[in-house]
């Protein structure tokens, strides 16, 4: 199958909390955000760090611009990639 590789551009909001009982959601903000079945609303994977040491959570798509995901839970502050993945095998580097 193939698809338009996915872009993303920015994340609401920049920065969270590492440890939030809240289990605070984020918004991620890019392009070609689609589901492989063409419905409208599909799980996403992303990722929160590099490739070998991140951690990933599973996200919704809201829109082809738009997918939220609950901000993971970190031990400690630092910046963080953010990549997303449409198969849950490759994940975008921008």
């Amino acid at each position: 199958m193939y698809y338009n590789a996915p872009i993303v551009e920015a994340i609401t909001p920049k920065y969270g909390p590492v440890k939030s009982p809240n289990n605070e959601k984020s918004i991620i903000t890019g392009k070609n955000f689609e589901c492989a079945d063409g419905s409208t609303t599909c799980p996403v994977w992303v990722r929160f760090g590099e490739w070998d040491f991140g951690t990933v959570v599973s996200g919704i798509v809201l829109s082809p611009t738009q997918i939220e995901v609950v901000i993971p839970k970190y031990t400690k502050p630092d910046v963080l990639a953010v990549e997303i993945s449409m198969n849950g095998r490759d994940y975008t580097n921008d």
